[in-house]
This record gives structure tokens, C-alpha cells and sequence, in this order.
């Protein structure tokens, strides 16, 4: 098993948070660097991070794993596997998004904004940018 396969098992831990914690640290600083983002994506990196976005957790943890599917969906595969693998992707992420009120969900899915909802990845500025039309995620970079 190689390291970020182990990472990502790590990921995958239902017991123990504090090892969760450790995977999510890891897996997001090894991704920082664009050549480990394709090993990240191919070991299954974003569809564990979407996952465990969905089962909710600390809120730190949380934001750090939206801004790692961020990163992911960047690269080749990456955005396929959120929406494959992780129960429709989209709708889990919006829903656990941190930072974005379920008012503003709501009024977003009112609108229709032709299409698009945003749910905020990190501090207000990494957004990541969901369609409700076609269910794909698609990262953008917005000053809120």
C-alpha cells in the first residue's frame, strides 16, 4: 500500500476521529503539490473527501476536506469521481457546505440563478461552484 492509499484509508476510518483528522491533514497538504493530486484522485482521495463531507464532523475538518475536493476536482477524474462516487456529490456537499446559512441554500434554489448554487469551501474566498442542473461540481475562485 502505497502512501496516499493509506491516507485515504485513513479517510475511511468510522472509529477513531482523531486518526480522520490525521487522514484529511495529510492527504490535503500532499495535495498542494499538483503532481501528488493525480496520485491523490487515482488512489480515491475525492470521493473519500466527499463522503466524509456528507457524514458532517468538526467544522476545521470540514472546511479543510471542502477545500481538498476543491483542489481534486481541478484535476483529470477528479470531478467525475465526487459525483460518481459520492451519492450524487453535489447535493452532499451543498448541504454541509461550511459557511453558507440554509436561508441562503434556499434562496439560491428560488432564484434558479440559472442553474447554479454556491457553497463556501473555505474562509469566504475558495467557492465551490455546484450546478443543480446536471449535477457536476466545478470550482471557482470568488471574493463573498
Amino acid at each position: 500500500m502505497e502512501g496516499q492509499e493509506g491516507l485515504v484509508a485513513l479517510l475511511e476510518e468510522k472509529a477513531h476521529v482523531r486518526v480522520i483528522r490525521i487522514g484529511i491533514r495529510g492527504i490535503f497538504m500532499l495535495c498542494l503539490a499538483k503532481e501528488n493530486q493525480l496520485r491523490a484522485v487515482a488512489a480515491g482521495a475525492t470521493a473519500a473527501f466527499a463522503r466524509r463531507v456528507a457524514e458532517g464532523g468538526g467544522v476545521g475538518e470540514l472546511e479543510r476536506a471542502l477545500a481538498a475536493v476543491e483542489r481534486l476536482c481541478r484535476t483529470e477524474g477528479g470531478h467525475d469521481a465526487v459525483v460518481a462516487d459520492a451519492g450524487g456529490g453535489a447535493a452532499a456537499l451543498a448541504n454541509h457546505a461550511y459557511g453558507v446559512s440554509e436561508r441562503r441554500r434556499q434562496t439560491i434554489a428560488m432564484a434558479g440563478g440559472g442553474g447554479w448554487g454556491y457553497a463556501t469551501a473555505s474562509a469566504g474566498w475558495n467557492v465551490v461552484r455546484i450546478t443543480t442542473e446536471n449535477n457536476k461540481i466545478r470550482p471557482r475562485v470568488s471574493k463573498s
